[in-house]
């Protein structure tokens, strides 16, 4: 067992020792320190894990990460530069509405359009007054 996984298996304990059941796990970057493909596979393994004890996980992009291993360990496909990992879920009650600020190769970020490009597309920003929204720790 990885450090890694041990430390996810003491968050667990620890999430189900609270007198309130979390409705979810949200990390905000980085998901890996250096972007390797390996480092997501093992994030997704850790992802499975915690999603099999019964909690859902949010994801959003941190400045360590590498867009494109991300999607193509996660999405099964490769991203282009432009290409955001921006999206929103429904968890315990609260649309949560997770933001990609990654510039690759830099240490800050910033934010693109949170409109949607197509029509009747929904952004996630409409029809919910309770939420969360998330990005990177910086």
């Amino acid at each position: 067992m990885t450090a890694l996984q041990t430390t996810c298996r003491r968050v667990i304990a620890a999430a189900r020792a609270l007198d309130v059941e979390p409705a979810f796990f949200l990390v905000t970057g980085d998901l890996s320190e250096r972007g390797e493909l390996e480092s997501y596979s093992r994030l997704m393994d850790l992802v499975a894990e915690v999603e099999d004890e019964g909690y859902p996980v949010l994801l959003a992009m941190g400045n360590h990460d590498v867009r494109d291993n991300f999607y193509r360990v996660f999405k099964g496909r490769h991203c282009d530069d432009e290409e955001r990992y921006c999206y929103t879920s429904n968890v315990g009650g609260l649309r949560a509405v997770l933001l990609d600020s990654l510039v690759q190769g830099r240490g800050h970020g910033e934010l693109g359009r949170l409109q949607p490009e197509t029509p009747g597309q929904d952004s996630g920003m409409q029809g919910s007054r309770d939420g969360v929204s998330a990005g990177p720790h910086r």
